[in-house]
């Protein structure tokens, strides 16, 4: 089993107290910050560590306050003669993305530039773009907004520092963001044409024209840069933001939100006095800074509720390294965790568990997805199948559901997989499949259920298009279910997802695991090999474990009577 997914003291670091410091960092600290106060580019390091080299090597043994220093010192040779000089070239300045195309580094003519001015090596100094391939999110893809450097210190290195991105983004004065930007050969700044002309409604054959502003969050959700996944965190970490768009920009901060100008249409058309009106579908949508908000403040309830708004935006974005999926939050979760942090510098009955929390673990886990998921896309590698992290990049999941938690359910101690709770098998192996038409009708979006043909009946049905199922029986309340994993029409099955997914014909073997008051997880059991746990033998066991493949909410109260309190083991 893969245990790198769980929160270890080399990860998630929440408080800066708690990291290695080498004995010179308080002293390099003060000489950083005078020079930044009095303007000078140099500081008096070189009294503290005997060389620069001294310094990189005390930054490379964890000492993450010299890591710091280092980064600051290579943003402290850039000057404002600098960059003008760079504008003034006639040849090309190249920049290496942060962990871009490789082959880049093969040009022979890369090397007049930002880095070998700064005085350090090509592999050491990386400007780093929002949105680069390193970060997940492909430097051809999409526009960053934020210059700084970075170390290139490896997996391990790389991991330590994204869990820092809240200290990062949080000291920012501002983080510039580039709403209209498609990919990061876009330009920022266009001309602005769209306030050259009078606004002004327009009646034409029959409807009515109008111009309408779009609100923040709809610029929020709809921009190209919400489609990446580490853009997610860079923009919930920083406490003030512009959204820089094509024809206008926005401000956000903790104070308010603001838009540049206003062009709204409030003209009343001649068929009576009503304004034009459109309704704003995205007022629900959090603001970015509620969740640092909410940390600062240590609204604990609050705070865990935006975790879930931030899980259901991140899930449907896109990246290009699977093993991107939990580090693209670790700041975020970062910032949840200190919140839970004491004043002896010990943390408070929580722990993070691949995208959830062992204080609300319950809730956690009763997200459901919008749609049956591909199985040959899922990331069991990544993280195990009770966590949304498992789920195929661009998934539509939903965690924001009402939810009461069942008092025998919980999540034991010492143990990140083994839970005690009510297990019951779902459906009675007389139970018949029949056709998804012939029980559901559609109206108004929603399936109704007609189970008039089949009231004495045990009956079950699958929707082969989005992964819902319904159990049926006799005069009892439907179970309304939906599944994780759908697969394809016409799709091969493979051995990897047959594990994850419920095959047609095999809904009997599902099991229900109760987690809340009308909520349980649908889950199937398998068999692992233990190699050599035999005590007497040395010879190989087989265990069961059971591995989540669904969800059911308004499960009817007296389903889980008399079913059996067991541990279990859910990988």
């Amino acid at each position: 089993m893969l245990r790198w997914w769980w929160n270890g003291s080399k990860n998630l670091q929440p408080n800066g107290q708690s990291q290695p410091r080498c004995s010179n960092f308080t002293e390099i600290e003060r000489a950083v910050r005078e020079a930044r106060s009095r303007g000078r580019r140099d500081t008096d390091f070189m009294k503290l560590h005997a060389s620069y080299s001294d310094l990189e090597h005390c930054a490379h043994n964890k000492c993450r306050g010299c890591r710091v220093v280092r980064q600051a010192l290579l943003l402290s040779q850039i000057t404002r003669e600098e960059v003008e000089r760079l504008e003034k070239r006639d040849g090309p300045v190249y920049v290496r993305l942060l962990g871009g195309d490789s082959s880049a580094e093969s040009i022979s003519h890369q090397q007049p530039t930002l880095q070998v001015r700064l005085g350090v090596s090509h592999e050491s100094a990386i400007l780093g773009n929002q949105s680069s391939d390193r970060q997940g999110d492909g430097a051809d893809d999409c526009e960053g907004n934020d210059c700084q450097a970075c170390s290139n210190d490896g997996g391990e290195d790389w991991d330590a520092e994204a869990s820092r991105m809240h200290v990062i983004y949080g000291n920012a004065v501002f983080t510039l963001c580039a709403c209209s930007s498609t990919s990061s050969r876009d330009r920022l700044l266009w001309d602005r044409k769209a306030w050259a002309y009078r606004v002004v409604p327009f009646y034409f054959e029959g409807q009515w024209l109008v111009n309408y502003d779009m609100s923040l969050n709809e610029v929020r959700a709809t921009a190209p840069l919400s489609k990446r996944a580490w853009t997610l965190q860079e923009e919930r970490l920083s406490p003030r933001l512009v959204y820089y768009c094509g024809q206008r920009v926005y401000w956000s901060c903790l104070e308010k939100q603001h838009t540049e100008t206003a062009a709204r249409s409030a003209a009343k058309h001649n068929l009576g006095s009503r304004p034009f009106e459109r309704e704003d579908g995205f007022k629900k949508m959090s603001e970015a800074q509620i969740f640092i908000n909410y940390s600062f403040a240590v609204e604990r309830v609050r705070l865990h509720q935006d975790w879930k708004d931030l899980v259901d935006a991140y899930c449907p974005r896109a990246w290009t390294k699977p093993t991107d999926r939990l580090p693209a939050i670790s700041g975020l979760a970062a910032l949840y965790l200190s919140t839970y942090i004491t004043q002896d510098n010990k943390i408070l009955q929580q722990e993070y568990l691949a995208g959830l929390w062992r204080d609300t673990f319950a809730e956690d886990l009763a997200w459901s997805v919008r749609t049956g998921a591909d199985p040959c896309n899922a990331l069991a590698e990544i993280a195990p199948s009770w966590s949304w992290a498992s789920l195929p990049a661009m998934t539509h999941v939903s965690m924001k559901e009402d939810f009461k938690q069942s008092n025998d359910f919980e999540l034991l101690e010492a143990s990140e997989e083994r839970m005690r709770g009510r297990l019951r098998q779902v459906m009675n192996c007389d139970s018949e499949n029949v056709d998804w038409s012939e029980i559901t009708t559609g109206r108004g979006g929603k399936n109704k259920y007609d189970l008039s043909k089949n009231i004495a009946r045990h009956v079950h049905a699958r929707n082969k298009y989005n992964g819902q199922i319904v159990i049926y029986e006799p005069n009892k309340q439907p179970i309304e279910g939906k599944l994780d994993y759908l697969l394809p029409l016409n799709a091969n099955i493979n051995s990897d997802s047959r594990e994850i997914h419920v095959a047609a014909g095999m809904e009997w073997d599902l099991y229900g695991l109760q987690i809340g008051q009308k909520t349980m997880l649908l889950v199937q059991f398998s068999r692992r090999r233990e190699p050599g746990t035999d005590s007497n033998t040395r010879s190989d066991t087989w265990v069961t474990v059971f591995r989540r493949v669904g969800i059911c909410r308004n499960v009817r109260e007296a389903f889980f009577e008399g079913a059996e309190l067991v541990d279990l083991e859910l990988e």
